[in-house]
């Protein structure tokens, strides 16, 4: 286009230059003057409609490129975020791109993973979908299914800026790169009814020997003191991890077990297999402690027929009784340590995860819906919908004072990552619990794992 008006504006001088001369050298008179100067305007107006054509014609070509309608695909279990949050975020980015229409598909969650598994094999999977931290996508990740994102959130100043110190977040990365961007970050305490405690002079407990001496009295008045989502299987996984990560000096002894340089069969694992057992034994937690689910437990717990559930995180607040909520009848306390000399920590990282398929017919769109996910806007609609603030970019007070507690406790106890980042031993480490649960010998079960630490790390 340049080149053609470079061209225009060349004759268009050799024109006025020509009849200049004419006038110069022929001495024309007024009216010939007058006559010129018509000439020269109508071919200045020709040339300004020329360039004015040349212009408009490519601007109109973007403003169509920018509107052409995008379909962004994105799978979920909802389990973590409710669909009204969903919905929320979705209109949210529409509103600032409306080309693009974000298509939600919601799967159960036992069905999800081998689903999500088959559908980007055939290359027919989604654009964006929900993802667990640890196993679930590291598995992904061998097999080339997820998109790398480090390169655009280490390059985006913005990005990193709404991240904040989540960056650090180790369920973000798989190795040295970014996979995962939370949507929200939580940690899993335990809930409990203040008033059952309190009018049995009960203090929290802060050990596992002290737990068990609080659900005798519990037990004793006919309540059941502690359930847990064992059904689902993650639960006892992380309370074994957290009695660990909290009895552990070096601060890394599971996560060198995981990498195969060090024994599966050390007394610490052990240990802390023995206490999940003796809360079995004890009666802290329910005989049927392994066929309960989430929707089981928060039943329980809502009638008041046991006095504590583990493992609540920030997405499941909402999931408790509202009014016993706001008039302040449900407090949390840390997963108690294995012994004294231990630490009390709190398990937790990314709450709910998402992920981009490495083969999506969308990947740069895809890549700003998840950027749009953690700009201030889309953790407003977090906070306004999960009632408690998700992360680091939202500075709001929830009206629920359970909540804040949640949010300060992020930074008053150590966080230990909850994740066994290899999915073989993640599941063999469940079963693992499983077996010791129902009898199995300790230093069986412990030998098998690390066998099966030496076939997979070789």
């Amino acid at each position: 286009m340049l080149a053609k008006l470079k061209k225009t504006s060349v004759m268009f001088l050799v024109l006025a230059i020509f009849l200049s001369l004419s006038l110069t050298f022929t001495g024309c008179k007024e009216e010939a003057a007058e006559e010129v100067a018509e000439e020269v305007e109508e071919a200045v107006e020709e040339v300004e409609e020329e360039v004015a054509e040349e212009v408009e014609e490519p601007v109109e070509e973007v403003e169509e490129e920018a509107a052409e309608p995008v379909t962004i695909t994105w799978w979920d279990w909802q389990a973590e975020l409710g669909i009204n949050l969903l919905d929320a975020l979705f209109a949210k980015y529409s509103e600032e791109n409306p080309n693009v229409t974000i298509e939600r598909r919601e799967l159960p969650y036992a069905d999800y993973n081998t689903a999500l598994k088959t559908d980007l094999a055939a290359g027919i999977g989604p654009d964006l979908f929900a993802m667990e931290p640890g196993a679930p996508t590291v598995a992904l990740v061998n097999e080339s299914a997820l998109l790398p994102l480090t390169d655009y959130v280490m390059n985006d100043e913005e990005w990193l800026s709404w991240l904040g110190t989540s960056i650090n977040m180790q369920g973000m990365y798989v190795g040295d790169d970014i996979y995962t961007i939370p949507i929200d970050v939580n940690h899993l305490p335990i809930v409990y009814w203040k008033e059952m405690f309190e009018s049995r002079g009960l203090e929290v407990p802060e050990t596992v020997e002290e737990l068990i001496a609080v659900s005798d009295a519990l037990e004793a008045d006919g309540i059941i003191p502690l359930t847990s989502m064992f059904g689902e299987k993650w639960p006892h996984v992380d309370m074994w991890v957290c009695l660990v990560r909290g009895a552990d000096p070096t601060g890394d002894l599971l996560d060198r077990a995981v990498a195969g340089e060090a024994s599966w069969e050390d007394p610490l694992f052990k240990e802390a297999m023995q206490a999940i057992v003796d809360l079995k034994d004890e009666g802290v937690l329910p005989p049927n402690i392994m066929e309960l689910g989430w929707n089981e437990c928060l039943d329980l717990f809502g009638k008041k027929e046991n006095a504590m559930v583990y493992a609540v995180g920030n997405f499941g607040l909402d999931a408790l009784p509202r009014e016993a909520l706001e008039n302040e009848e449900i407090g949390t306390f840390p997963m108690p340590k294995l012994n004294e000399d231990a630490e009390l920590i709190l398990t937790g990282g990314v709450g709910f995860g998402l992920v981009a398929n490495a083969n999506g017919k969308n990947i740069e769109t895809a890549v700003d819906v998840m950027k749009f996910m953690c700009s201030p806007v889309a953790q407003e609609a977090v906070f306004d919908n999960m009632s408690t603030p998700p992360g680091n970019v939202v500075d709001k007070k929830s009206p629920i004072p359970l909540f804040d507690e949640m949010t300060r406790n992020q930074s008053a106890y150590k966080m230990g990552y909850r994740r066994i980042d290899n999915p073989d031993l993640y599941s063999g480490l469940s079963e693992a619990i499983d077996k010791a649960l129902l009898g199995g010998n300790i230093d069986d079960i412990f030998a098998e794992l690390e066998s099966l630490s030496q076939q997979v790390n070789g």
